[in-house]
């Protein structure tokens, strides 16, 4: 069953990154303000003063930049690929070059646009895509094995 309908269960899987994406885009917009009070709390200190982000849809450019961005990232890392004898380093690498790549082709395409988003906003979305990322490769992984033993191949 699963290799014959490999084509839908990836198609699932990049609809299910795309609204990932999208989930940790005002995620990170709800957090970013209460990540660095947290981290004045711990007593680390903040070494630039944080402004306050502007609007939501003043930000919604980065969310159009990203997610062809991460798409392309993702698709030729290979993690729309078969994930059957993938293991966590892969997927965690998968996840982790991803958004390092997003986070400085996004720099670079907005250095090139003298555009100035919050980078600190930009860090976090990225952060919380890689480990959402992570997750969602490993449920996935864990859901194909479970089948997979059942013999639903």
């Amino acid at each position: 069953m699963l290799k014959t309908h490999w084509k839908m269960v990836s198609r699932i899987e990049r609809i299910a990154d795309n609204l990932l994406i999208a989930a940790c885009f005002f995620l990170a917009y709800r957090l970013r303000d209460t990540f660095f009070e947290l981290v004045g709390r711990f007593g680390l200190a903040v070494p630039v003063e944080t402004l306050p982000l502007g609007p939501v849809e003043d930000y919604f450019v980065i969310l159009g930049i990203v997610l062809p961005l991460y798409n392309a990232a993702l698709s030729a890392l290979g993690a729309y690929r078969s994930m059957r004898f993938s293991s966590m380093p892969q997927i965690l690498k998968i996840s982790l070059l991803s958004s390092l790549l997003v986070f400085f082709s996004t720099g670079a395409v907005f250095f090139l646009l003298k555009m100035d988003p919050s980078r600190s906003f930009l860090g976090i979305f990225c952060a919380l895509c890689a480990v959402f990322h992570f997750i969602e490769r490993l449920i996935v992984l864990k859901l194909l094995r479970y089948y997979r033993v059942r013999g639903k191949n």
